[in-house]
């Protein structure tokens, strides 16, 4: 049978070019479309490593922001009241823990820096490094599955004590628990491992979980490890390569801190603070700005893929349609000598399927590169998935648009057709 149909299909192979390009692209749409729904949907049902609710993020400026001379004067005043406003607030019976951190690390932000990294002479790009205090793991209720965070007895280290994710061990020090082992960082300075966490992917719900390291930065001195201060204001933190202006207070409130904390919480601060600029917001917030501002590229990528998929379909429709309205008279032929409507049926139905598979095959050899390129960071299985989906996808829509065209031409009468002919 397959072979009577790929004689009429090589006898007809003119014709049925524009149909094999038709399922190709239809193939390599479908596939990218399905792999990029497992990458997010898989993402989104993953947890993210920390929590955001009832974390809100406190931020000081100069009343002119946007004075550059300004913000280099109000640097060290900045310093004072950040650090004055995190005792104050810990002071508060509505707040349970404050933690500094730069807002280039805050969650729920696309743009960060990467650094490598380097163990023995071999160096591992694209880490995040992020710089945070003591207080960071709680108040963030990160995952520590082995060792710990850090803390006031690493003061005495002479190594700057370091704790990472699984996904930067893995890289780095292909094992999962590397407690103890050092690392240098972009700045050839020694970090020791004291903790890992199991993942904290800050660039939100549909990121994945990547290489991270964080390094302690703390307002105790006479530290022994070196926190390229550099004489600055920072004294014994490691904000190296991030202005004063730019780091942030969260904080973590109670349950019951309702919308009016927010005001209440910006009046008592800037009451205190004067001359200064204020912003107060929940980290919630920013969550939920970032999904709308990553769901959106992603809804009008849909709906051009959509429309992409539907002018196959309708191609594909067409064309078969067309392709059986020139064959009126081998319908008619094989109706006379006694074929069944069945028969044309499975004619029609099977050579496009024949076709289909013609087409698909060129796809799979195309996408099985991908994996060998590392186009997308993605475990194998899913580009397997992925086309197997996409291939019972394209079976079955060619299915759906062979039937109405195949019982139009099993309802072609042989004498009218011979008689047209």
């Amino acid at each position: 049978m397959i072979s009577h149909l790929l004689k009429i299909i090589w006898k007809r192979r003119k014709s049925g070019r524009v149909l094999l390009i038709e399922f190709l692209g239809s193939f390599l749409i479908l596939t990218l479309v399905i792999i990029f729904s497992v990458i997010y949907t898989t993402n989104y049902l993953t947890p993210l490593g920390f929590e955001y609710e009832n974390r809100w993020v406190v931020s000081f400026l100069p009343a002119d922001s946007q004075d550059t001379s300004e913000e280099e004067r109000f640097s060290y005043k900045w310093t004072k009241i950040n650090r004055k406003a995190k005792h104050y607030l810990l002071n508060r019976n509505d707040v349970i823990a404050v933690a500094e951190a730069p807002k280039q690390n805050r969650p729920f932000l696309s743009e960060r820096g990467w650094f490598n990294v380097q163990v023995k002479k071999q160096i591992f790009p694209d880490c995040l490094l992020s710089y945070v205090d003591d207080d960071y793991a709680d108040l963030m209720n990160l995952n520590i599955i082995k060792g710990r965070w850090f803390s006031s007895e690493d003061n005495s280290s002479r190594i700057r004590p370091a704790v990472v994710n699984l996904a930067f061990a893995q890289l780095v020090f292909k094992k999962d628990y590397p407690i103890g082992e050092v690392f240098q960082d972009q700045d050839k300075t020694e970090c020791k491992i004291v903790g890992i966490i199991d993942q904290y992917r800050y660039k939100g719900d549909f990121s994945d979980n990547k290489p991270i390291y964080f390094a302690r930065c703390t307002e105790h001195e006479g530290l022994l490890y070196n926190n390229h201060t550099n004489g600055n204001l920072w004294n014994n933190t490691m904000y190296e390569g991030y202005s004063p202006m730019q780091a942030d207070l969260i904080i973590k409130v109670n349950k019951n801190a309702g919308p009016n904390f927010e005001a209440f919480l910006y009046n008592q601060l800037i009451g205190r603070y004067k001359n200064t600029a204020l912003k107060i917001r929940p980290l919630g917030e920013y969550r939920k700005t970032h999904i709308q501002n990553t769901l959106l590229p992603l809804l009008l990528m849909g709906l051009v893929l959509g429309f992409l998929i539907f002018n196959s379909i309708s191609g594909l429709f067409g064309v078969l349609w067309y392709n059986i309205s020139l064959r009126k008279s081998e319908i008619g032929l094989r109706m006379a000598v006694g074929a069944s409507k069945r028969s044309i049926y499975k004619q029609f139905i099977g050579e496009m399927l024949v076709l289909a598979t013609l087409g698909i095959i060129p796809g799979l050899i195309i996408v099985a590169q991908f994996p060998i390129l590392k186009v997308f960071d993605i475990e194998t299985k899913i580009y397997i998935i992925a086309m197997l989906a996409a291939t019972l996808l394209i079976y079955l829509l060619v299915t759906l648009c062979a039937i109405l065209p195949s019982a139009q031409a099993a309802k072609i009468q042989p004498a009218v057709a011979l008689h047209e002919e």
